[in-house]
């Protein structure tokens, strides 16, 4: 699927250890693929068989793991809940920035 827009990081073993270095890539991503993010923790919530509520947490980790490339490859979850807090500030904000609207942009793109 195209990307409009990514950022890419090369991290190196000094800002977070050997085991996390290597060219992050951040994507923005489609209209579809955010709607799936919501739709998998429902789906989630409806096999456990409890009411679906936002958990933050396991939002903003859905998210990244659709954004997130290490070296090319997909993030697993369970590599994105162990990363050290410094590599996932760098790569959430990035994303956040590439998927997210801020206050200030609704302001501004809103008409008068």
């Amino acid at each position: 699927m195209n990307r409009l827009r990514k950022e890419v990081f090369e991290v190196k073993p000094d800002f977070v250890g050997e085991e996390w270095a290597g060219t992050w890539t951040v994507n923005e991503l489609t209209a579809l693929e955010l709607i799936e993010v919501d739709e998998e923790l429902i789906e989630a919530a409806r096999r456990k068989g409890v009411e679906p509520t936002f958990d933050l947490k396991t939002y903003n980790l859905l998210l990244l793991s659709k954004s997130v490339r290490k070296n090319g490859k997909k993030v697993k979850l369970e590599e994105l809940k162990r990363m050290p807090a410094k590599l996932y500030r760098l790569i959430y904000d990035a994303c956040q920035k590439l998927n997210m609207i801020t206050p200030e942009e609704e302001r501004f793109l809103r008409k008068k």
